[in-house]
């Protein structure tokens, strides 16, 4: 019986089963590890280019890929025009996270994200032209020219720029809320605690709501939160309907006009400024014809003029009268930037002897008369039904307004639109012989009508 050699059986065992040694394991699952950085954390960089107007606005992203080897923002994204940073801002994760600066038409936006979400302080910086047409249209041009005047409330909008400077924690106000005007003078400031407004009595504005959201009359925080966020409101001659109707769809408001007055009185707007005219003589020329010329031989000569002798001597003009209009189509006029929307509205409502409060559950336009010692005299607002009750969660809710209607419709609709179920009780002796009529007008089943 013959046998294999043991030089045979290692070279048999070498040739069909290869043998790897640990050192190479170790450097397979290395260069793997090495691999997968490389794949799934190396910045993945992408410039595009596209024209926006007669420039090329040049975008940059950072990624990084995915288990599944999609693309997620993770790095910086910029943006330049003509080599100028329009926009830079840091991405993590796919969601920003970092310093965020952005520069549009002068203006300047810096801040900072933390996970998504706004973090300390934002600061707001109006355009320097913005800023030098101000300077120039309050302290006269740079030639020593007279100062122009403030133009009435129904002329040209005045514009008002306003630098902002707020303080975040982690998406929600926390800290000082503060407006400047070009000038320096600080015109608005708000603290907050945790997304609340703390204490607004205590600020100079004036404004209705404040007080309202002081004495807890304005409990909705998202609607208090709106009226204090900074927003652009620019209109010219713009009716009132049109404005509201705008604001409603901006910003997401629901406004209920209840104004008791019909027309406004709306003083014309001042003529412009101009400088006064020098002493002027007249000089006989001809027997149909006089010159009339400055006094003084150094002043202008555009101001030498020939006219008839029958010609009378222009008259002063007249002021115009007061124009009456329907409040519905008043004219608006108003240019503010970066200001807080509250005082947006003030600027816009108070020349026309109007006011917006808070009422029901809903934002009010009212007439300014009374507007503050308002109370309701349906007693709706003094309702405390028992809590964790349906009625006294619904009750804090914000209203939804609804189209006019009748008291049947409204009854009816209360229940669906409101989400408050009602139950009319009528006493025996207040109805009548009226009560067959009350079923019919209210259309509502026998049932509900029950009597204590």
């Amino acid at each position: 019986m013959t046998t294999q050699s043991t030089a045979d059986k290692k070279s048999r065992r070498r040739w069909f089963s290869p043998r790897f040694s640990l050192r190479m394991l170790m450097l397979l699952v290395t260069a793997a590890a090495v691999g997968s950085a490389a794949w799934w954390r190396w910045p993945v960089t992408q410039t595009t280019d596209r024209e926006r107007g007669i420039q090329v606005l040049r975008e940059t992203f950072t990624y990084h890929r995915g288990l599944r080897g999609e693309l997620i923002k993770h790095g910086v994204h910029r943006e330049t025009v003509a080599g100028e940073v329009i926009l830079e801002e840091y991405y993590r994760e796919g969601v920003l996270h970092g310093p965020y600066r952005k520069s549009s038409y002068g203006k300047v936006i810096t801040g900072e994200y933390y996970a998504g979400k706004q973090h300390g302080a934002w600061e707001f910086l109006p355009s320097p032209n913005e800023i030098r047409d101000l300077t120039l249209t309050a302290y006269g041009d740079l030639f020593g020219g007279p100062s122009q005047s403030r133009p009435n409330p129904q002329g040209s909008p005045v514009r008002e720029v306003y630098r902002v400077e707020e303080h975040w924690n982690r998406g929600k106000r926390d800290g000082s809320f503060q407006w400047w005007d070009h000038t320096g003078k600080l015109c608005f400031s708000h603290e907050f605690q945790n997304d609340r407004l703390v204490n607004p009595q205590q600020n100079p504005t004036g404004n209705l709501l404040l007080k309202r959201i002081a004495d807890g009359s304005l409990k909705d925080q998202k609607l208090e939160q709106t009226l204090l966020q900074r927003c652009d409101m620019n209109y010219s001659e713009t009716p009132l309907q049109e404005v509201i109707d705008d604001c409603s769809e901006r910003f997401g408001l629901r406004l209920a006009m209840r104004w008791r007055r019909k027309t406004v009185v709306l003083m014309p707007p001042e003529p412009p400024h101009e400088p006064p005219l020098p002493a002027m003589h007249e000089i006989p020329f001809s027997d149909e014809w006089i010159l009339r010329e400055p006094d003084d031989w150094r002043a202008s000569p555009q101001l030498v003029d020939m006219r008839p002798s029958s010609l009378a001597r222009p008259a002063a003009s007249a002021p115009l009268p007061p124009v009456v209009k329907n409040i519905f189509v008043a004219p608006v006029s108003m240019d503010r930037r970066n200001g807080p929307l509250y005082a947006g509205f003030d600027a816009m409502l108070s020349p026309l002897g109007l006011v917006l409060d808070y009422r029901y559950g809903m934002l009010c336009v009212v007439d300014v008369e009374g507007a503050e010692l308002w109370k309701d005299a349906t007693g709706v607002m003094e309702l405390r039904p028992a809590g964790g009750t349906p009625l006294a969660e619904r009750l804090d809710f914000p209203a939804k307004p609804i189209l006019h209607s009748t008291p049947r419709g409204a009854l009816r609709n209360l229940a669906v639109v409101q989400q408050i179920p009602v139950r009319p009780r009528y006493k025996e002796e207040d109805l009548g012989a009226d009560r067959e009529f009350l079923d019919q007008w209210l259309g509502l089943p026998a049932a509900v009508m029950t009597f204590p």
